[in-house]
C-alpha cells in the first residue's frame, strides 16, 4: 500500500493556531488511520519568527506569505490567524 503524505501550512500561531499545531503533532501516528494520510506541518506563517523560535522548528516558520503560496508541496492551507481582510486575501490566493 502506498504511503500518502499531505503537507499543510498553518496561517497563524496564536491560541487557536498553536492548538491545531499541537493536536496534529500529538496525533501524528494516528493520522493515517483517521484521515487516510500522514499529515506533516510544512510551514507556519507568523508575523514575528523570533517570538516562536523556541516553540517550533525554525525551518517551518516563515513570515513571508509567498513562501507558502509558491511551495507546490503544500496540499492544504489552514487559516487560524484571525481578523478578516488579510486572512480572506490569503485564502483567496491559496485557492
Amino acid at each position: 500500500m502506498e504511503k500518502i503524505v499531505r503537507k499543510i501550512a498553518l496561517l497563524g500561531l496564536g491560541t487557536v493556531g498553536k492548538g491545531v499545531y499541537d493536536i496534529i503533532e500529538a496525533q501524528k501516528d494516528e493520522m493515517p488511520f483517521k484521515v487516510g494520510a500522514e499529515i506533516v506541518i510544512a510551514k507556519v506563517l507568523v508575523r514575528n519568527k523570533a517570538k516562536y523560535a523556541d516553540q517550533i522548528e525554525a525551518e517551518k516558520l516563515t513570515d513571508v506569505w509567498t513562501d507558502i503560496l509558491q511551495d507546490d508541496d503544500i496540499d492544504i492551507v489552514v487559516e487560524v490567524m484571525g481578523g478578516i481582510e488579510l486572512a480572506k486575501t490569503y485564502i483567496r490566493e491559496a485557492l
